[in-house]
């Protein structure tokens, strides 16, 4: 291990092999396969090869990497095995399957700004699209004192992909702006996308219903991977807006 500055505590210490996703879902993903293969477009090295998921060992002492630990076990707990189906639900009543119930908003949320985080700080190719600028130091500070924030503040909404031809491949994160101008990150999991709207801006009203907060149940927007994120999220909101009221 190097020395080298925290990019968390800001301290000088020995750096850890620091994994930005989980090494569970990474695992997860790499199924009975020998090795995870990243896969480039456009570039010189068009495949690395990883054996256990992506690290970089240039961000996060031992202390501060340990300290996500009760985030990322708590998250690969709930969203390890997606949620809902792998087809889109028929009907309202279909979506009972994906919707998850009880969780600790703290913890989840948390992991999800952690992982963010994590990819914005990190030099690696593959999170090269997620640069939070003004907001990398707000979310650190959140993670350090261990404060989710407000369901609004950093809205989530959670995707649970349908339908795919490689359903436990990750991707690349990347940013999306909505037609109105509001700047979302999207991070992915095996089967699972998840938006974080890093924006002054309001939330649209529709997209409330599926924002992630603590009450008894959150939904699990279903959505194909290649759609515009934004619209299957009003889709997926006015579809759970209509399962609820029947019920």
């Amino acid at each position: 291990m190097s020395v080298g500055t925290c990019k968390l505590c800001k301290l000088d210490k020995k750096l850890a092999k620091a994994h930005i996703i989980p090494r569970s879902f990474c695992l997860r993903a790499k199924g009975d396969s020998n090795q995870l293969l990243e896969a480039r477009q456009h570039d010189v090295k068009d495949v690395e090869d990883w054996q256990n998921g992506i690290w970089d060992d240039q961000i996060l002492c031992e202390t501060c990497d340990g300290g996500f630990s009760s985030w990322d076990g708590y998250a690969f707990e709930l969203l390890g095995n997606p949620p809902g189906n792998d087809k889109l639900p028929q009907n309202d009543s279909e979506m009972l399957a994906f919707i998850i119930k009880d969780i600790d908003y703290g913890l989840l949320k948390l992991f999800i700004l952690s992982v963010l985080w994590r990819a914005s700080v990190s030099s690696l190719p593959f999170f090269s699209k997620i640069q939070l600028g003004k907001y990398e130091s707000i979310i650190a500070d959140m993670i350090r004192s261990q404060n989710p924030g407000s369901y609004d503040q950093f809205p989530i909404g959670l995707g649970r992909l349908v339908g795919q031809r490689y359903p436990n491949a990750m991707f690349a994160p990347y940013q999306q702006r909505t037609p109105e101008g509001i700047n979302f990150n999207v991070l992915f999991l095996p089967s699972i996308k998840i938006m974080v709207k890093v924006d002054q801006r309001p939330l649209p009203q529709i997209l409330e219903t599926v924002v992630l907060r603590q009450q008894p149940e959150n939904v699990v927007v279903p959505m194909t991977l290649h759609k515009n994120e934004i619209l299957t999220l009003h889709e997926g909101a006015e579809i759970f807006r209509r399962w609820r009221s029947k019920r």
